[in-house]
């Protein structure tokens, strides 16, 4: 799941849908600061809870998890000005 944080719903995005997708057992949740250029990246645990996996920005390349980290996304193809 990736949100994209929205400054006009940024409580909602970042607090209120973080606990509905740990809820509903979504694998891993990206959440995506456009303003900030950044990317924070959760990860389903075996303790049904979501796990920090780490904060990205600049000229990361973030591993998907679901994917065992075979797949990245470069950031430098996202963020682009």
């Amino acid at each position: 799941m990736i949100e994209i944080v929205s400054p006009k719903n940024s409580k909602r995005d970042l607090k209120d849908k973080f606990d509905i997708y740990q809820e509903h057992g979504v694998r891993e949740y990206w959440i995506v600061n456009p303003s900030d250029e950044n990317v924070t990246v959760f990860f389903w645990d075996d303790k049904s809870k979501f796990q920090f996996m780490g904060m990205y920005a600049e000229d990361d390349k973030i591993p998907v998890n679901i994917f065992n980290g075979d797949l990245k996304v470069d950031l430098t193809e996202v963020f682009t000005s």
